[in-house]
């Protein structure tokens, strides 16, 4: 009995704080959230392809310079060959 007359004492309340809450725009505030996080997921896609991309730019630039350096030190190595063996002549 006590929580019926609690109810009913509340209840002009709930029913102004459930108006209030029905009449605002929350629906369009939470259509455009909605709307806002979308195009953040799309543009969070995007971001994972360009980061994949650039990952695999440096990646490739990371192996020709190894290259690079691989190839020069051979060459260092061979015209060092080359001078002793043209000191050994002389």
């Amino acid at each position: 009995k006590q929580q019926g007359l609690i109810i009913l004492a509340v209840s002009p309340q709930v029913e102004t704080a459930l108006a209030k809450l029905q009449g605002s725009d929350v629906n369009s505030l939470s259509r455009r959230l909605r709307r806002d996080f979308d195009l953040y997921g799309v543009n969070r896609g995007l971001l994972s392809w360009g980061s994949l991309i650039s990952g695999c730019i440096s990646l490739l630039l990371f192996s020709y310079t190894a290259g690079l350096f691989y190839t020069q030190r051979q060459q260092a190595h061979r015209l060092a060959k080359r001078l002793e063996f043209e000191k050994m002549t002389k």
